[in-house]
């Protein structure tokens, strides 16, 4: 709006809240883009399958073996706990993770720069997550120095058996002190939840399934309840709960500081194809047009 003063023209600019969200008092000089839901990405039943399967397959494939690993099945209440949070494109953990089914809800979160089909980028969430146990002392019950090892502490937590998970892809996405154009978030959600002050993720012995509760029977070194497979997947149902719009590891009785096998803070990354700086503790980017990905 030009505004006219003696002889001389001002032009002043509104920022409407549309355009612009608020800047919280640590971001003062950074003005941020409103984030928003680029695509509402749905499961269908084939991507539960492929959340469960591969959460089991790692979990039956710890070292040293697990004697009471439950195996994990696909629960609706968590997914749409999931879905609601991540369609708020939010890269922050959600300190407001209620259920009706677990005392405490775990979390993992995930993001990449780039776009995929929603199997993809589950897959690789959950893989990147595994793949932590290289950075884990089972015996120590830590994570190597200056590591982070925590989203895999969860993957295998052997007393969480249920799992639900949401993927959104963003525009505008606040990573730390930074905005990317795009990202793809891949929250999931665990019950009960694990990573607990000073206790190991899972007992070990010689066997696996030495130890199952009663009734359980051992089906791929995972204990699973009853005598029939069970995913918890309704077969009748299609697409996601929890609406199409829109490691916490961390329960504020999960390990923290150096005793904990990772931090809600810490960054782990790929290679990016352009410019992509993270520094422990926080991430500064330096980048146009990048392919990256964190876990928070």
């Amino acid at each position: 709006m030009p505004i006219r003063v003696g002889g001389i023209v001002f032009l002043v600019l509104f920022c409407t809240p549309a355009v612009y969200e608020a800047i919280g008092s640590e971001e003062k000089n950074l003005v941020r883009t409103k984030r928003t839901v680029l695509q509402a990405d749905q499961l269908n039943n084939a991507d539960k399958e492929l959340v469960v399967s591969t959460h089991n397959q790692f979990r039956g494939m710890v070292d040293p073996k697990a004697t009471s690993m439950l195996g994990m099945i696909w629960d609706e209440e968590l997914a749409a706990l999931a879905v609601q949070y991540s369609r708020r494109c939010r890269t922050e953990h959600n300190d407001d993770k209620r259920s009706l089914k677990f005392e405490s809800v775990g979390e993992n979160i995930y993001i990449q720069s780039n776009l995929e089909d929603v199997s993809l980028v589950l897959s690789k969430a959950i893989t990147s997550w595994d793949e932590e146990k290289s950075d884990y002392s089972y015996y120590s019950n830590r994570c190597s120095p200056g590591r982070v090892c925590g989203h895999y502490t969860q993957v295998v937590w052997e007393e969480s058996y249920a799992v639900g998970c949401g993927v959104t892809s963003c525009a505008n996405i606040q990573v730390h002190a930074n905005v990317w154009p795009t990202g793809q978030l891949v929250v999931c959600n665990y019950g009960p939840a694990g990573n607990f002050n000073g206790i190991r993720p899972y007992n070990s012995g010689l066997e696996s399934c030495t130890n199952c509760p009663v009734g359980y029977r051992c089906e791929n070194n995972l204990c699973f309840e009853g005598s029939t497979s069970s995913t918890g997947i309704n077969n009748n149902q299609q697409g996601n709960n929890g609406g199409s719009s829109g490691n916490d590891t961390d329960n504020n009785q999960s390990n923290s500081g150096s005793e904990k096998p990772g931090s809600d803070n810490s960054v782990t990354h790929n290679q990016p194809t352009l410019s992509l700086m993270l520094v422990s503790m926080g991430a500064f980017v330096v980048a146009n047009d990048f392919v990256a990905n964190l876990k928070v």
